[in-house]
C-alpha cells in the first residue's frame, strides 16, 4: 500500500542493502518528469503495451497451456496500442533531493502510519540496515544498552558517529520486530501481525531509552 498511497517525490531504497554500501542497490530513487535530464543514471520508462482482453481468462489455465494461446491471441486477435507513459526514474543524490534516509525516523514511522502501511517494510525502504543473521538486536544489546561503542559492529560504530538511522532487526531472517538507531536514539518497532492483517496497527512503534541507557 505504501508505494500505491505515496504521493510524493521523496526517494527510496533501490533495494534492501547493508548500511555503508555503496552499489546500485544501496542508493536511493524516484519517479520524475519525462523532461527531467539528470538521471544519474536512471531511465525513462518504457510505454506500457496493452494485451489481449483474453489473458484475463487463459491466465487461469497452466502455464503449458496458457502461454501459447496467448502468444496466439496476441498475434491474431489483438492490435496492441502503447500506452505513452511520460516519466523517468532517477538515482537520487543527498544535496538536491528528498531521500527518505535523511529524514528523522519517528517522521518516517508516522509517513508510514498515515497511509496504513506496512511499517516495518517501510523503515527497510527508508534506512540502510544492520544485516541479519550475523548481526541482530541480541548481538548488540548488551553494547547498546551500556553505551559501550567500541564494543559495537563496525558498521554501527559509522552509524552513530554520523547520527544516520539504522535498522536493526531481532529476528536472524528478518522478520519481526525491528529497532532503528540514529546517534544515541533508539527507536522500538513491534510486528504483530497475523492472517487477518499487517498495516500500520500491527507494527506499534515508540521511541526508546537512548544508547546508555537502556
Amino acid at each position: 500500500t505504501f508505494f500505491i498511497r505515496m504521493d510524493n517525490n521523496f526517494c527510496v531504497n533501490v533495494a534492501l542493502s547493508e548500511y555503508g554500501a555503496t552499489d546500485l542497490a544501496a542508493q536511493t530513487w524516484c519517479y520524475v518528469s519525462a523532461d527531467c535530464t539528470e538521471l544519474n543514471g536512471g531511465e525513462k520508462v518504457p510505454d506500457k503495451v496493452s494485451h489481449s482482453p483474453l489473458f484475463t481468462l487463459l491466465q487461469f489455465l497452466p502455464n503449458v497451456v496458457a502461454f501459447p494461446l496467448m502468444n496466439l491471441a496476441n498475434t491474431y486477435f489483438h492490435s496492441p496500442a502503447p500506452r505513452p507513459r511520460p516519466l523517468s526514474w532517477k538515482i537520487c543524490s543527498k544535496t538536491s533531493d528528498k531521500r527518505l534516509r535523511d529524514f528523522a525516523p519517528l517522521d518516517v514511522l508516522e509517513l508510514a502510519k498515515g497511509m496504513d502501511s506496512v511499517i516495518g517494510f517501510v523503515s527497510k525502504i527508508s534506512y540502510q540496515r544492520l544485516l541479519p543473521p550475523k548481526h541482530t538486536w541480541d548481538t548488540v544489546k548488551d553494547a547498546v544498552a551500556a553505551g559501550d561503542i567500541a564494543s559495537m559492529p563496525r558498521l554501527l560504530q559509522d552509524a552513530i558517529a554520523a547520527k544516520e538511522p539504522i535498522v536493526i532487526d531481532e529476528d536472524p531472517e528478518g522478520h519481526g520486530h525491528q529497532r532503528i538507531v540514529r546517534g544515541t536514539e533508539v527507536y522500538e518497532l513491534e510486528q504483530h501481525c497475523s492472517l487477518i492483517g499487517c498495516g500500520a496497527r500491527h507494527w506499534p512503534f515508540r521511541r526508546g531509552r537512548d544508547v546508555g541507557e537502556l
